[in-house]
């Protein structure tokens, strides 16, 4: 028998926001399918237990649609990855349906789930048509205001859509569709950094220009500290001094590493993340003690003074070895030394990681907590001391810029 089928993710915005139709509800409202099969992740699965408010929602709108509620396990709807069990759930409803119309909304969910559904409507083997649900006022939902979970249900019995016959559905041309999925998949991979990823994406189909791509690679080398070949695509496409504009070549050094490790802690690459820790402290205690203290940064050896060899004898029980290369204990005792001891109190709290540092390297467990927010204001306070004046605030987004130049060349 051919029945009309929706297939719905379940997000934010559904089963009603700002007393109107979520993307969901209308859809049911003005296309009546017969069957309707709500997708939920875990969270939102959890957020509404038994899905009983969508049931309800669509029972009021449909009382004769017959409806089934699938919840997933996907705890993370930001990996594409996790939605690849939607290719089977389609798959064996058009063989459960077999003939009847496919409806796929694809106004709900993540940018993630939104861009699976879009791919899928364009690669599956049977016939789907897509769904996009405008914003009321065609706005963009993004500034508009949640209810409460306890407030649906009121608002259901306050739904302006039951009285103001205005469809909002629009079914995108198939082709035009494919390049928006591709689209939003490249924008959800620059939102998490995966620079790799989107070159991947945007080597695959002509829908960037090739400025964009040169702005991808551009990223990709920045991010992985390749900052000369970064600087060279920079430089040929008249943004070296906008994308780069720091030009003191310690303060540059350091932000450039701060950055990655704002991206690391970001994707949650906390093994990545404590790895490269390290160096930059090491760096930063090295150029603290030159401002008064002879060094050879290269060899990191210390100049040996009267003083100092006192100081340093007296803290290490005079088997102080000045030929040797100095540790970061070394230097933020050196730091005291100089009158420095904010700053050696500073580094020292992250020197404490050095233990951590140590397990990750030998271990394949990772510590449940890391305190990464922290550490990442603590050194962003070390630059600003030491920076202050090479440094400009901007140069901390500067890979959120990078991002929305690439989406501008879509």
């Amino acid at each position: 028998m051919m029945y009309k089928i929706l297939f719905s993710p379940i997000g934010m915005t559904d089963p009603i926001r700002d007393y109107r139709d979520g993307p969901a509800l209308h859809i049911v409202r003005y296309y009546k399918p017969d069957v309707v099969y709500l997708y939920l992740t875990a969270e939102m699965a959890l957020r509404y237990k038994s899905g009983d408010v969508f049931v309800k929602a669509i029972k009021k709108t449909a009382p004769g649609c017959i409806i089934e509620v699938i919840k997933s396990e996907i705890t993370d709807p930001s990996d594409f990855d996790a939605f690849s069990d939607l290719y089977k759930i389609l798959t064996g409803i058009h063989e459960r349906h077999s003939g009847s119309e496919i409806l796929l909304n694809v106004s709900s969910g993540t940018p993630q789930m939104i861009a699976s559904l879009c791919i899928g409507a364009t690669s599956l083997p049977f016939s789907t048509t897509p769904v996009q649900v405008k914003a009321f006022e065609r706005r963009a939902n993004a500034d508009r205001k949640h209810l409460n979970d306890n407030d649906i249900e009121i608002a259901l019995e306050c739904n302006e859509d039951d009285y103001n016959n205005i469809n909002r559905c629009v079914e995108p041309d198939i082709f035009e569709f494919k390049r928006l999925s591709l689209k939003s998949r490249l924008s959800s991979l620059l939102e998490n950094y995966n620079f790799v990823g989107a070159a991947s994406v945007a080597e695959s189909e002509d829908f960037i220009s090739q400025k964009g791509r040169a702005l991808i690679k551009l990223a990709n080398f920045r991010n992985g500290y390749d900052i000369k070949n970064a600087e060279k695509i920079a430089r040929e496409l008249n943004l070296l001094d906008e994308l780069f504009p720091i030009k003191n070549a310690s303060a540059k050094k350091v932000c450039e590493f701060y950055n990655i490790l704002n991206i690391r802690a970001s994707q949650k690459e906390y093994a990545d993340f404590i790895l490269r820790v390290k160096p930059l402290s090491e760096f930063l205690a090295m150029e603290f003690c030159a401002e008064h203290i002879h060094i050879d940064k290269g060899a990191y050896l210390i100049k040996q003074t009267s003083a100092l060899k006192q100081y340093l004898d007296t803290h290490y029980y005079n088997q102080f070895d000045f030929a040797k290369p100095v540790s970061i204990a070394v230097l933020i005792c050196v730091l005291r030394f100089d009158n420095k001891s904010d700053i050696a109190d500073s580094l020292e709290e992250i020197n404490n990681l050095t233990a951590l540092r140590n397990k990750i390297a030998h271990s394949l467990e990772m510590p449940e907590r890391i305190n990464v927010n922290k550490i990442l204001k603590t050194l962003k306070e070390l630059i600003k001391k030491k920076y202050e004046k090479e440094v400009k605030a901007e140069i901390y987004s500067v890979y959120d810029k990078i991002n929305e130049m690439i989406k501008e060349e879509c």
